[in-house]
């Protein structure tokens, strides 16, 4: 581009001289030329720099826009904080709600690991003693009763009623120890175990033979079961609702026992 201006200014220079002019009027034509060159050459460098220093002031007024609208933003928030009190408010409402939800979960995990940490410590274990006889009924089954308790851990048996009620969940071990009657009559064993009223196991003999002297044999029979039990689940032996069941125990000589405890 600068060629090209430099030759056209030339032959406009070269056509205004006439043919006639001598050599000296074309050396001062050339050195005004070679001045021309050199003063476009330092209009260009002006001209470049003048563009960076626009540049630049253009790139620093972008920045102060910018830092100008974040902070005209920033005061909004802050007039909108105060504007709206009752906006704050409900964000800080749900915050609260949300802490305290924690805690709650929190309050009862913890209470969970408490009461796991106070079953595995926990003890449970009975032996219940029957010392009277007891007969069956053909109407109705029966549940055995106790009047004697050996050895109990915690309050989980009621020999009252012959119910024993699970509150640590775990595998329990049972046994329970019967003699039938026999001295007047002949009499056989019908005894089931119960959990929460289904049958568990069961005992069952024949009916007594008669001696030679002729009293009736007794016969003394056990059973046992493990069972796993939840907390609420109870468990309790009945006599069948049979009127030739017949079991018998005394003060001195104690046959009919019922055992239990936690593995």
């Amino acid at each position: 581009m600068t060629n090209i201006f430099i030759y056209l200014l030339t032959v406009s220079i070269v056509a205004s001289v006439p043919s006639s002019g001598s050599n000296d009027s074309m050396t001062e034509l050339l050195r005004q030329l070679r001045q021309l060159e050199a003063r476009y050459g330092e209009l260009r460098r002006e001209n470049a720099e003048l563009r960076s220093v626009v540049t630049t002031q253009q790139r620093i007024e972008d920045e102060y826009s910018d830092e100008a609208s974040n902070f005209q933003s920033d005061l909004r928030n802050e007039d909108d904080d105060k504007t709206n009190p009752s906006q704050r408010k409900r964000f800080l409402a749900s915050e609260i709600q949300q802490l305290k939800d924690k805690q709650t979960t929190l309050e009862k995990r913890l209470s969970q690991l408490s009461d796991d940490l106070s079953n595995m410590t926990k003890k449970c274990a009975f032996s219940a003693v029957r010392t009277r006889e007891m007969f069956g009924d053909d109407s109705q089954t029966q549940v055995i009763t106790y009047n004697e308790l050996h050895k109990t851990e915690g309050n989980f048996f009621d020999i009252k009623t012959g119910i024993f009620t699970c509150e640590v969940s775990g595998f329990f071990y049972f046994s329970f120890n019967v003699r039938s009657y026999s001295r007047y009559s002949n009499h056989s064993i019908g005894i089931s175990l119960m959990k929460n009223g289904h049958v568990a196991v069961s005992m069952q003999t024949d009916e007594d033979i008669e001696c030679r002297d002729g009293h009736f044999r007794s016969i003394m029979q056990s059973q046992s079961v493990m069972l796993e039990l939840v907390a609420g689940d109870k468990v309790w032996l009945v006599l069948g609702q049979n009127s030739n069941y017949g079991i018998t125990s005394h003060t001195h000589a104690k046959y009919i026992t019922f055992n239990g405890f936690l593995v």
